[in-house]
């Protein structure tokens, strides 16, 4: 791949020894580490999004009120020990983590984030 200037994403990945069919820089990249599957996504000017679905959100209320109750302990328990954001999907279908890679950083800061977040996530679903 020739690319004058490739994207963390394209360096993080050819790191990892993934293969990326593209042209040129990858903006974006879904990978599985065991049984996580991580989304990144590159946002122009600032960096790497990377984040990944921890749960569904129940449509029974009751159920869904238990699950947003202990992901928010959850969420206050983790706040001074992880970088991690909890959020729902823009449908709130599921609830995800996510943690920004600030632009300027290196691969070296990228792989850390990817695999801090898929430990978080193995944390998160034995909780929830």
């Amino acid at each position: 791949m020739s690319v004058s200037s490739p994207s963390l994403i394209t360096e993080w990945a050819e790191l990892e020894g993934l293969r990326l069919d593209t042209a040129g820089p990858s903006r974006r990249l879904a990978v599985t580490f065991d049984r996580v599957r991580v989304h990144l996504f590159e946002t122009p000017g600032q960096g790497v999004l990377v984040e990944s679905r921890i749960a569904d959100i129940p449509l029974n209320l009751s159920e869904r009120d238990r699950l947003i109750q202990r992901a928010m302990v959850t969420s206050t328990g983790r706040l001074r020990d992880s970088a991690v954001t909890l959020c729902a999907d823009k449908d709130a279908c599921a609830l995800l983590l996510q943690v920004q890679v600030p632009a300027g950083s290196d691969v070296r800061a990228m792989s850390s984030a990817v695999q801090n977040l898929v430990n978080e996530v193995d944390l998160w679903r034995t909780q929830l």
